[in-house]
């Protein structure tokens, strides 16, 4: 099994938020990279982002991360 991606790479998400995206099996880049508009609006709701997601672009960050690995 290769170590989880540190989801704490991605700008607006702590340890916490980390924690929590965990709980919801979100544990990988290439999962948020995946996210569809209504993926973002549920997490958003779920975990009371406030629409942190869509403003610090979190896909988009996943998937330079992606790329880069």
């Amino acid at each position: 099994l290769t170590p989880l991606d540190d989801l704490t790479r991605l700008v607006g998400v702590g340890p916490k938020l980390a924690a929590a995206l965990a709980q919801r099996g979100v544990t990988r880049f290439s999962q948020i990279a995946a996210w569809t508009e209504q993926d973002l609006a549920e997490v958003d709701k779920a975990l009371d982002l406030k629409g942190r997601a869509v403003r610090d672009a979190w896909v988009a960050q996943a998937r330079r991360m992606v790329d880069e690995a």
